[in-house]
This record gives C-alpha cells, structure tokens and sequence, in this order.
C-alpha cells in the first residue's frame, strides 16, 4: 500500500515537472515577471481573498443552523450543496442566466455589475465553493454539547458572544482548513468563472483564464510560467491545510 502511495507520488511530480523539458527553467523565471503574469496572479489572489471571505461569512450561520437540525434541513442542505454535483460550466450557466435574463438578476447586475466583470468573478467563485466549507463547519458544530450551548444562553450570551467564545474557539482548526481549502479552490477555480465573467484580458484573467488564454494563443512559455506559479501556490495552501487537520 506504501509503495502505491510513493509510486503516485513520483509519478504526480514527473507530469508537474514535464514541462521544464519543453521550456527551460530560466525562460519560465523570465516569463514570471511578465505584466500578464503579475496582473492574473494579483487578480487571482483578490479575487479569492473576497469570495473565501463571503463564503465564511455565509457558511457559519448556515452551517450552525443545520448542525441543530429543523425541519426541512436535509432538504436545505442538498439544495446548498448543489455545486458539488453540478459541472462548475453548468454554475456559471446558471449565474449568467440569472443575472442577465430575470428581473432581480437584472437588477443587481445593473448596481453592481456582475457579468463579464470582476465581481462576476468573485461570484462564480463563492457559488463553487461554499459547499466544501459548508459541510466540514457542519461536522465540526454538530459535535458541539447542546448543554454547553444552553448553559451559556442562561448566563446571558448572546448569539454573537456564543459563536465568539464557544463555538469559534471549539471548531478553530476546522475553520482554518475550510478557509485554506476554500481559497485554494476559489485560486483554481476556471469553469463557472469563464462562463459568468469571461476571458478578458488585463480584466477578469485570473490564473486558470490566463493559462486558458494563453495555450490557445500558443504562448507555451508563458503557460508554463502561470501553471507554474499555481502549482506553487496550490502545493502551499494545501500543505498548510493539512497541518490544521493533523
């Protein structure tokens, strides 16, 4: 079973290592300071920044909620988790429809626009990723003691003083490794993204369109460069998840 897991490993570092047979290192080192390379990378990194922090924002009360169970949760719970069954093509379908064909889509893209813009981007992001922080908050807040909870309320807590000194400090490494798993994904995150917000360049390229952008064109060196940069970046991320889930 060890040899397995090693066997995988070397060859998942071969295929991440493949292109420096293509493109030396040192024209991938150059390509790295490139105008376009720094934009999709800062834009990327902005982007997922905002939408890890709109998804918490959203997953923690919904995710205490169905951690306490009402009737309908289960129901609720599938409907949210809908993403992860779903192509993230078919997401951002779905985005682009509503924001650009019914009348309340058409009105928040009107104050704040949505389609084939940055906050399309931050959007389509969310949309993908609030499951994968959903359910393990969930997990984490079901194992919480209904009697702690209880007890708390009748020394006077609030909801607000009950997430902040019980439920937060109690569920923190869980929380750490959805935000990080959140982000990570958010940073690769192409499908639902392309579809909402397009393949613009200098505007809504983030690292996969950027890739995407510029394998079409035949800028090998450049490509190599942006997957590069993602891999690094991805490889970090999740490392530092994986030390909060120890």
């Amino acid at each position: 079973m060890k040899a397995v897991a090693i066997a995988l490993a070397l060859l998942g570092t071969l295929i991440m290592l493949s292109p420096f047979a293509v493109v030396p290192p040192t024209k991938v080192l150059e390509e790295m300071g490139d105008r376009e390379v720094l934009f999709a990378v800062w834009l990327s990194l902005a982007t997922s920044l905002v939408s890890t922090a709109l998804v918490l924002s959203l997953a923690l009360p919904t995710a205490y909620s169905l951690s306490r169970g009402f009737a309908g949760s289960g129901l609720v719970e599938a409907l949210l988790s809908a993403p992860n069954a779903l192509p993230p093509v078919a997401v951002g379908a779905l985005l682009l429809i509503f924001f650009s064909r019914t009348p309340i889509g058409q009105l928040v893209d009107s104050v704040i626009p949505i389609v084939f813009s940055v906050p399309g981007i931050i959007i389509a992001q969310a949309s993908v990723t609030f499951p994968l922080a959903l359910k393990p908050l969930r997990s984490a807040m079901r194992g919480l003691h209904e009697d702690v909870l209880l007890m708390a309320r009748t020394l006077g807590c609030t909801n607000f003083c009950l997430f902040k000194k019980i439920i937060l400090p109690s569920i923190s490494n869980t929380l750490k490794s959805s935000s990080v798993l959140v982000f990570t994904r958010s940073l690769a995150e192409f499908g639902a993204t392309v579809t909402l917000a397009g393949s613009i360049r200098f505007k809504t390229e983030t690292l996969p369109i950027a890739i995407y952008l510029n394998m079409s064109s035949g800028n090998l060196e450049k490509m190599i460069a942006l997957i590069t940069l993602a891999s690094f970046l991805g490889f970090a991320l999740l490392s530092l998840s994986k030390r909060w889930e120890s």
